[in-house]
């Protein structure tokens, strides 16, 4: 098939006429993703910006990131205005070039509904992230209704009936599994599942290493249970192995260092972090692993991917 034909329409507008393609790149999954769609749609490097979310690791799209420091207010102002200044600093390097852009995003969270405000946007697609991607979420309809102060009172109020997630405007919903977002219009799905383009250009760095070991979110397990977290690990460990540590834990720098620590006590160097440029949809391409820890959307990529996925809990 020629590979034109494969390209969807807003964005092969946005290439014929060099917009600026913006990716919010919120985990190793999502830059794996986009990796694969620069290559199989031949966006232009010197027309793609990298905004890292939680410090991801954005190395596999060969592109230094824009990673906009949040500040200690950014919270509070979002929880009573329903704004961010945080997008509105994303905003700030995004129009530095005064050039019109597409946004990519997991969902429409209040840093990418700041961003979506701007004249110089020309629309927006989602990518898959994990487990928020295989939910049963219909697509909204946006308006002044629902914005995301309002959401997010119903959110707060009803979270397990909370569903809006996605706009019913995006131009694409681009994943890599078949059974990405279920409540999606199949005229707006894209399966990229040519992941060779992105073997070419990740290098692996578990090779021989068989076991990793996966922590939950840090808002899962509280400080005084770390080291049983870190223990219960280890113990399904016996030949040793790595341990992967959840973005929110990796952000954290006195965080990661104390687990680290901590680890070392534990295993005695049997066991330790892996780092976090490691992409482990991509190792497991390359190896068959086996993945210990609790629930996460690893489990369809594990499954998708022929490696063993064993669920324990650590919380």
């Amino acid at each position: 098939m020629n590979k034109k034909t494969l390209v969807p329409s807003g964005i092969q507008y946005a290439i014929d006429n060099d917009y600026q393609h913006v990716f919010m790149i919120s985990n190793p999954v999502v830059a794996m993703i986009v990796r694969i769609i620069v290559d199989t749609y031949g966006i232009q490097s010197d027309k793609i910006v990298c905004i890292s979310m939680r410090n991801t690791d954005t190395s596999i799209i060969e592109k230094k990131p824009i990673n906009p420091p949040p500040r200690w207010y950014d919270v509070i102002y979002t929880k009573i205005f329903g704004k961010t200044p945080f997008s509105r600093r994303i905003a700030n390097v995004v129009r530095k070039n005064n050039d019109r852009f597409l946004l990519y995003t997991s969902w429409n969270y209040p840093d990418v509904e700041g961003l979506l405000c701007l004249p110089l946007c020309a629309g927006h697609i989602y990518l898959e992230e994990g487990w928020l991607s295989y939910g049963l979420y219909k697509p909204y309809t946006a308006n002044q209704l629902n914005i995301w102060k309002s959401r997010l009172r119903y959110r707060d109020s009803r979270r397990n009936d909370f569903k809006d997630y996605f706009r019913d405007d995006a131009l694409a919903f681009i994943g890599i599994l078949p059974d990405v977002f279920p409540l999606v219009p199949n005229c707006k799905r894209k399966i990229l599942n040519d992941y060779s383009v992105a073997l070419l250009k990740y290098k692996p760095k578990l090779t021989g290493i068989k076991t990793i070991g996966l922590t939950p979110a840090p808002r899962r397990v509280a400080h005084n249970q770390w080291e049983f977290m870190l223990k219960a690990l280890v113990d399904r460990m016996p030949d040793g192995g790595v341990i992967k540590l959840h973005p929110g834990f990796s952000a954290d720098i006195k965080a990661k260092n104390e687990l680290e620590l901590m680890l070392t006590n534990i295993s005695r160097g049997l066991v330790v972090l892996c780092s976090d440029n490691i992409i482990l949809e991509m190792e497991m391409l390359s190896e068959s692993k086996k993945l210990i820890g609790p629930r996460t959307s690893l489990v369809r990529y594990a499954e998708a991917f022929g490696s063993k996925f064993e669920n324990i809990n650590l919380y």
